[in-house]
């Protein structure tokens, strides 16, 4: 499997979508640094609104074969500027996350991921699991 870091705001669901693609419990976890997981980097949501930690998001994505933008399906605002994609030198995909959810905005979320520069995008809920498998074959290279 590829060498995978997920970036997203705070709330985004980067961990909760980190223990489905483990096929783990989900439990809510708060990540306060940047975890390395197996194939895994599961960054804080605050590396990604801070200004001066986006950088040590740039220099761990040069161990990432693919950087998941994980944008969530409930979040009306987004941190993922235009073609933001093309700071990194891996691949960079999009990740719809909580699309189960009631009050869920799925094209917006997928749009605010096309302008960012994914040409990929899933659509991933962590509770009901769909999207999972694909993305997963996908990060797999199936």
């Amino acid at each position: 499997m590829k060498k995978i870091m997920m970036v997203g705001t705070q709330g985004s669901g980067k961990t909760t979508l980190l223990q489905a693609l483990k096929g783990e419990e989900l439990i809510y976890r708060k990540t306060l640094d940047l975890v390395f997981d197996g194939n895994f980097i599961d960054t804080p949501g605050e590396y990604f609104d801070n200004k001066f930690f986006k950088n040590s998001l740039l220099v761990t994505s040069s161990d990432a074969d693919i950087v998941l933008f994980v944008q969530a399906s409930d979040d009306p605002d987004t941190m993922f500027q235009p073609l933001l994609s093309t700071m990194f030198n891996a691949e960079v995909i999009g990740v719809v996350t909580k699309t189960d959810l009631f009050e869920k905005d799925v094209k917006r979320a997928e749009q605010i991921l096309e302008f960012a520069g994914c040409r990929k995008i899933f659509l991933t809920s962590s509770i009901d699991k769909s999207g999972i498998i694909e993305l997963l074959d996908y990060i797999a290279g199936e």
